[in-house]
């Protein structure tokens, strides 16, 4: 019996409410789980095998077996058609669904916050300020690295984390923060983030390609090191909210 359940339990017997099963907080539906990560499995190997150089999906299950010690498949693909798998392709699909796992984490915490679930960044401003923070650095010519340090995630995350704590500074009263008052400023903050990243994009050069493209997102560019840098905070922070 997990944690939970037992001090679930133990509330109500103390309470003297009708006792809870014991079987609360061990039921997973673990069938729909294993459906899930089945069927996004499929379908990365279908988005893999498209492209301008067709790969047949059962090539690609086999050079992916090939790469595990427990399998040794007959080498009847192009050298080619492994490349562009393992460094163009397949990088692109592991970084899209490392990401796409952040953004499910971020916007389950929101949801919890909130008690919402209709909850997500734009919430309280934190999309509407790292998008301000990194049009900053975009228009203003201020060089993106220094050192090996890229500034634009910097620029971008101390955006987001000042319109959070503007939000909170104005929402916050001597009693408390009202969750209603601080979606309201935030709502509000990202309003304005919003209309100053619009002014900077009217009023800066006419080349806008490299802004929207990096506002927009996109993973043509992605590597392995890519992921392997998202999974650096993704791991922790969704281990501290799972506590």
């Amino acid at each position: 019996m997990s944690q939970s359940a037992r001090e679930l339990r133990a509330r109500a017997s103390e309470s003297g409410d009708r006792p809870i099963p014991a079987s609360v907080g061990l039921r997973y539906p673990w069938w729909r789980l294993v459906v899930a990560v089945g069927v996004v499995g499929m379908l990365a190997i279908l988005a893999v095998s498209q492209g301008s150089v067709g790969i047949p999906p059962l090539t690609v299950a086999k050079i992916l077996a090939s790469k595990l010690p427990v399998f040794d498949p007959t080498a009847d693909w192009p050298g080619t058609s492994e490349t562009i798998l393992l460094q163009l392709r397949l990088p692109r699909v592991a970084l899209a669904g490392i990401v796409g796992a952040a953004l499910a984490t971020s916007g389950a915490a929101y949801q919890g916050l909130f008690k919402n679930p209709l909850a997500d960044p734009y919430l309280i401003g934190v999309a509407s300020g790292a998008g301000l923070g990194a049009t900053i650095v975009l228009i203003t010519g201020v060089p993106l690295f220094v050192g090996a340090l890229n500034l634009l995630p910097v620029a971008a995350f101390a955006g987001g984390l000042g319109a959070v704590s503007l939000a909170y500074m104005i929402a916050r009263r001597s009693t408390g923060t009202p969750l209603t008052t601080l979606i309201l400023a935030g709502v509000a903050i990202a309003s304005l983030a919003g209309a100053a990243t619009s002014l900077l994009m009217v009023r800066s050069d006419p080349d806008l390609r490299p802004l929207l493209s990096w506002l927009l997102g996109g993973f043509i560019s992605a590597r392995w090191s890519h992921s392997a840098i998202v999974l650096v905070y993704l791991v922790p922070a969704a281990a501290v909210l799972a506590v």
